[in-house]
């Protein structure tokens, strides 16, 4: 297959889909063509693989562990952040930081309650760490996969994939959950790259579909909501068709290898710890696109 000659023809679809979910109909949209060929080719998919090996959908067993992050917001970010400052650019030796820093979070410990009756919560308490209760579902605002005031529980597969995603400034202090299945999810899988390997070999469909797929869950957003509007009613599909999802897995736009998942129901997952991390550098890969800029610049080469 010459993947230069592809016409993605799906990802015509989606386009289309995408113009109707924003400007024309939200809902009731299970007869727009983009939908039908998803619900086709999850059937195929069915089909012809075994429960470990389909293309579109990935079973999460009980007992994995996924990670859940949020900055940190309390008087130890800026503790922190004066230290690492102090650590990276005055020279205090290793040794001294890690003294100075144990120092900080035991006196963050003692002199604040943000632990957890618990041990295991050294950042945000369990209820803190997981999906916002029922009495803040009105503070719940739209998000990549969820509309307004309905709780999703967002995650990741690693840790550095779900700090990155909180899109923290320099030197906050983050802090990740860990997130026990306790139950087997379903998932659809919007981003099954590991498992086509050889994509030369792959049907051009399923490459168009995961294209498309990339294109509603994990295009940066502009700050509109209406780029989530795509995503949103996709994980509304997935929950109501007959395979009965229990979330999305999707690539993550702020880092190539990183996936997030979106859970439908959180219910089958418990927190079952907490923990503290600071950010300490911010690395970005620049090229140089027009005639004027320079070729090519990171963080190695800035300083």
């Amino acid at each position: 297959m010459d993947l230069n000659n592809m016409d993605f023809k799906i990802v015509a679809e989606y386009q289309d889909f995408k113009e109707t979910v924003i400007n024309k109909n939200r809902y009731f949209n299970e007869e727009h063509p983009f939908l039908k060929r998803i619900e086709s080719m999850i059937e195929k998919d069915t089909k012809e693989n075994s429960p470990g090996n389909m293309i579109f959908t990935t079973f999460v067993e009980p007992g994995t562990i996924l990670y859940r992050a949020r900055i940190f917001e309390d008087y130890i970010c800026n503790s922190v952040s004066n230290l690492i400052f102090t650590h990276s650019f005055l020279g205090i030796n290793n040794e001294d930081f890690k003294e100075e820093k144990s120092k900080i979070f035991s006196e963050a410990h003692t002199k604040y309650s943000i632990q957890d009756s618990s041990p295991a919560f050294e950042g945000y308490s369990a209820a803190d760490s997981f999906v916002p209760p029922p009495e803040k579902a009105n503070y719940v605002s739209d998000m990549r996969a969820n509309p307004k005031y309905i709780r999703y529980l967002y995650a990741a597969e690693d840790i550095y994939t779900a700090v990155v995603e909180t899109r923290p400034p320099l030197n906050a202090v983050v802090s990740v959950a860990e997130i026990e299945v306790k139950e087997k999810l379903r998932m659809f899988n919007s981003a099954p790259y590991r498992r086509l390997r050889n994509p030369k070999g792959v049907n051009e469909d399923i490459l168009d579909l995961c294209t498309a797929l990339v294109l509603a869950f994990s295009t940066v957003s502009s700050g509109d909501l209406r780029d989530y509007l795509p995503a949103q009613v996709l994980s509304e599909y997935f929950k109501s068709i007959k395979y009965e999802y229990d979330g999305v897995i999707y690539k993550s736009s702020l880092t190539p290898a990183g996936l997030n998942y979106v859970i439908f129901n959180y219910e089958k997952c418990v927190p079952i710890s907490s923990a503290l991390y600071a950010v300490g550098q911010i690395d970005f890969t620049i090229y140089g696109l027009s005639r004027s800029a320079k070729t090519f610049l990171n963080l190695e080469n800035h300083l």
